[in-house]
């Protein structure tokens, strides 16, 4: 997959003000998307600006290449979900509950009824396909996030013009709350001459949230939002606009909030970083772990016995290379980790894969390497985008390892996914390939229930990697915003996201 650099790519229809059931938006002429997308001016009454980090490849929150706590906040701000924090959003649907099964072969129905003025930005109704779709798709597509939920679909039904929709499942799933959201746009990608892993690459084209994209210019490190005017809920975006800025050092940031540029950093801390806003007079912070961890991962299908997977993992030092990847030793969060004790055994190479356009993973893949090869062992670094890694290295055997972000949500759901056996030779949740038929009945009773099985026993006992960092993040509250509480501490967190997915409550205050 390739993701190019861009200046200022637009969302697909811009739309002006409407009602909130509107008819068919007008059709631009080629070209006439830009002349009316000019940028808005910065620090106005109706301007939020906000510091992030640099984002790494897409904005699809459903891929693990892309995802980010910018990703999700943006995703929370312009994409519908059925559940917010385990809350039906009432501004999506009317009802969802499960009903009496009706079909053979079905194991639990859950039927959605989805709000009539429920619409995205161009108009277009959001439906039973969009649900659709993005089933399709999460089982489908390799290196997603959190597939065992909808790899236990059976089929999906639609009626009422497409806004009554039933979901069948094959096994039971609990948790079935935690489906489903981040819907796409599927009228705009449903030809198929997109895939999943390039629909969002660039940009979002149409929202049903209280935001839509407005611009994405990489070469500047700015997105753009602005409010949906065709939202329909009853609570719209308190603030017209939100601009998102990156921000590559802890100086940059305090200029930039000392000067009242931006408001609001949500950012991965430096060395330091956090002595930096400390030492700012009306500036808060808050430091936390997204549910997220960056790993090294062995491919269980080369490195095909726990003796194999435990002689390599002996030799890494995963604290330095912790420290390596994330450039700094202060507020770093190394996950305890030891292997199992017994048998070891050295391959004869081991080629270890991490896309480029992750520094972190990038940089602890060829750290891994060098701290091998320091003992004559026969390594080397493969460094390939996300999808060609899980779609193809890891399955054919072209790799023996791979280093990148893993989800650690304690669900069912997330459990089921990083360690059932795979339904098919891609690689999705389950990236080493790991199958123990014993577990899978286990996790399959807890899917059913929605009890959460740590894995961490089967994870170190079979060898199958080594966490090397959780995701902390700093959030520094200066003046200009005001948001859900006077104290930081007391800002909702919305994991995986952070503060930033309440923005849209945000607004301006010049005081």
């Amino acid at each position: 997959m390739n993701r190019l650099p861009f200046v200022s790519l637009l969302a697909c229809i811009m739309l002006a003000g409407c009602a909130a059931s509107p008819g068919p938006p007008p059709v631009a002429e080629p070209g006439e998307e830009q002349k009316q997308a000019a940028e808005p001016k910065n620090n106005t009454a109706n301007t939020l600006e906000i510091g992030i980090d640099p984002i790494k490849n897409g904005l699809n929150p459903h891929l693990v290449s892309d995802d980010s706590a910018f990703v999700q906040s943006l995703a929370s701000l312009v994409l519908p979900s059925t559940f917010v924090q385990g809350e039906m959003d009432t501004a999506v649907l009317e009802k969802a509950e499960e009903v009496p099964v009706t079909e053979p072969g079905v194991a639990q129905s859950v039927r959605y009824i989805i709000r009539k003025e429920a619409q995205w930005s161009d108009g277009t109704p959001i439906t039973g396909a969009d649900f659709r779709y993005l089933w399709r798709n999460m089982v489908t597509t390799p290196g997603v996030i959190d597939p065992a939920g909808y790899e236990s679909v059976m089929q999906i039904r639609t009626s009422n013009s497409g806004k009554t929709v039933d979901v069948d499942f094959r096994r039971k799933v609990a948790d079935w709350k935690l489906l489903f959201n981040n819907l796409v746009p599927s009228h705009l990608f449903g030809t198929g001459t997109d895939s999943f892993d390039q629909v969002l690459e660039d940009v979002v084209p149409a929202s049903a949230g209280r935001y839509m994209v407005r611009t994405v210019d990489r070469n500047r490190g700015v997105v753009t939002l602005t409010r949906n005017d065709r939202y329909w809920g009853k609570k719209p975006a308190v603030t017209e606009t939100l601009i998102f800025r990156e921000i590559r050092s802890a100086n940059q940031g305090r200029q930039m909030v000392r000067s009242g540029q931006v408001g609001f950093l949500d950012v991965t801390p430096s060395e330091v970083g956090v002595s930096v806003f400390e030492l700012m007079p009306k500036t808060q912070l808050r430091i936390f772990q997204r549910e997220s961890r960056l790993e090294l991962t062995f491919n269980a299908s080369t490195l095909n016995t726990p003796e194999l997977r435990r002689g390599v993992a002996k030799q890494i030092d995963a604290k330095l290379i912790a420290e390596i990847a994330a450039g700094r030793r202060t507020e770093l969060a190394v996950p305890d980790f030891t292997p199992s004790m017994g048998a070891e055994e050295l391959p004869k190479r081991v080629r270890i894969a991490a896309d480029p356009a992750d520094d972190a993973a990038a940089s602890a893949a060829a750290s891994i390497v060098d701290m091998l090869r320091g003992k004559d062992m026969n390594a080397e670094v493969v460094l390939s985008d996300f999808e060609e890694i899980t779609g193809r290295l890891l399955p054919e055997g072209r790799v023996d390892a791979v280093v990148s972000w893993q989800r650690t949500t304690q669900s069912s759901i997330t459990s089921a996914s990083r360690y059932m056996c795979l339904p098919t030779a891609e690689r999705a949740g389950n990236l080493a390939g790991a199958c123990d038929h014993d577990f899978d009945k286990e996790l399959l009773s807890a899917l059913a229930s929605g009890k959460y099985i740590d894995g961490s026993n089967f994870y170190s006992q079979q060898v199958l990697g080594i966490p090397l960092i959780e995701d902390t993040r700093i959030e520094v509250l200066g003046v200009g915003i005001v948001g859900p509480n006077p104290a930081l501490e007391q800002w909702p967190m919305h994991q995986p996201a952070g503060a930033l997915a309440t923005a849209a409550t945000w607004r301006r205050s010049d005081e």
